[in-house]
């Protein structure tokens, strides 16, 4: 699958995807440019990218065991090196919905996650944290 970007000036690129002629932006820093009308950083969008990819495979182990995660958030946060040159880490929070959540779906949920191609690829140094917030 290839994407389709376009360098569009003022620090801004503009990236398509061919077959559904889905676009998204990205902007540099706040502290670069004073249009931040991109969608996000590159690095927010890699955050994002792990955010989607382990959501994704929540959602196929959820279909096999027969339960609905529709609902679920996911919160991804990034932190920079302190040079601001490097993801040091990014943390995905999930938020199921209310529903039983029994402790082997639980335990398959938590696994789940750490078998997405994006978790995979990341270098090793890039610390991965996942949490998940089960109802009460």
């Amino acid at each position: 699958m290839k994407l389709q970007g376009t360098y569009l000036g003022d620090l801004r690129c503009e990236f398509a995807q061919p077959a559904t002629g889905a676009v998204l932006g990205t902007d540099a820093r706040m502290e670069e440019t004073a249009d931040r009308s991109g969608m996000c950083y590159p690095t927010e969008l890699l955050a994002a990218a792990l955010g989607a990819c382990t959501m994704t495979v929540l959602g196929f182990v959820a279909r096999r065991l027969e339960v609905d995660v529709t609902g679920t958030k996911v919160e991804v946060e990034h932190v920079m090196t302190e040079d601001h040159h490097k993801v040091a880490k990014i943390e995905v929070t999930y938020i199921l919905p209310a529903g039983d959540w029994p402790a082997k779906v639980r335990k398959q949920f938590e696994r789940a996650v750490r078998r997405c191609p994006v978790h995979a690829s990341l270098h090793p140094d890039i610390e991965q944290v996942f949490n998940f917030v089960w109802p009460e």
